[in-house]
């Protein structure tokens, strides 16, 4: 409909969020906002809570052209599905009718508070040169007086009861602290490090393979920095194979369980001559390359999907 609008930053492409679902996308934050508005103005259409029945994250990324592009908006807590169903948190706060009475309110009082200060700052001017304005002078508390009741009664309405939206307190405007987007996303890495390294000891490592064992502390940060250079192809391998936009133990297990049908990879089969020495790691196995060919040569196999 003609006039519709939906409420969004004029600085939404520097936020984290917006560079994380970039990164995971290959998209440029210009690409990645103008994607988000098409979607955001779809779920203002379309849904009155936030939640969409029967969408999928996949039909996300149809929607707005881009693979991935539904996976990368959970990474960064921008959306949460269970696979049936996506629900667009926070919804209230910036989507509906309420959102923009709020954002239109919120406007105004800004607006309201600049015309208060520029009218002080001319009675403030013209007292200096000219000692005539001495009664206006003494009537300014009284005036002050007015426009503080008017500012309660901007901000009563700009100010809704639930104190996790934005609302005005005196001159200032106080915002909700935003989520820590870079501790969610270091948090999901150790997750997914951890069922990682779980699912290697379990299939592939002493005493249950022929691998050393992988230490669960001890070089953490290399191990997570290398899952983390794998973890896009991890996700699409995920999705494809799983139906899951996210990377699960259930990947990890079926993943170094395809590694152990490989007798070099695996350990059992001696490397060439000079390289007698050399055994697959856990860093290797998590390469995006080879990872990549495990995944090749399984989907390749004429037994790949048999029942």
């Amino acid at each position: 409909m003609s006039g519709d609008w939906i409420k969004m930053r004029d600085d939404l492409t520097e936020d984290p969020a917006v560079v994380s679902i970039g990164e995971a996308t290959a998209l440029d934050e210009f690409a990645v906002v103008g994607r988000l508005h098409a979607l955001w103005s779809w779920a203002g259409k379309h849904s009155v809570d936030g939640n969409a029945v029967s969408v999928t994250p996949q039909w996300i990324d149809r929607k707005v052209g881009c693979v991935g592009f539904a996976a990368a908006m959970i990474e960064a807590r921008w959306l949460e599905s269970d696979g049936k169903t996506v629900t667009f948190p926070r919804f209230d706060r910036h989507n509906g009718e309420t959102a923009k009475k709020r954002a239109v309110t919120n406007k105004r009082v800004a607006e309201h508070r600049e015309v208060k200060r520029s009218s002080n700052a001319d009675v403030n001017a013209d007292s200096v040169t000219d000692v005539t304005h001495a009664a206006l002078q003494k009537a300014l508390p009284e005036k002050r007086r007015e426009e503080k009741k008017e500012d309660q009664k901007l901000s009563s309405a700009a100010s809704p009861a639930d104190p996790s939206v934005d609302r005005v307190e005196g001159d200032a405007l106080t915002l909700t602290p935003p989520v820590d987007l870079g501790e969610h996303k270091a948090e999901r890495l150790r997750q997914v490090t951890d069922d990682a390294i779980a699912a290697f000891n379990a299939r592939l490592g002493k005493p249950a393979g022929l691998l050393p064992a992988v230490h669960a502390t001890i070089g953490r940060e290399k191990r997570q920095a290398q899952v983390k250079r794998c973890a896009r192809l991890a996700r699409q391998i995920c999705e494809q194979q799983f139906g899951s936009p996210t990377i699960t133990r259930e990947f990890w297990d079926a993943y170094f369980a395809e590694i152990d049908t490989d007798p070099f990879l695996s350990g059992r089969q001696q490397p060439g001559r000079g390289h007698e020495n050399w055994t697959p790691s856990f860093e290797y196995l998590t390469r995006e390359d080879v990872m990549l060919k495990v995944f090749d040569r399984a989907t390749s196999s004429p037994t790949a999907g048999a029942a």
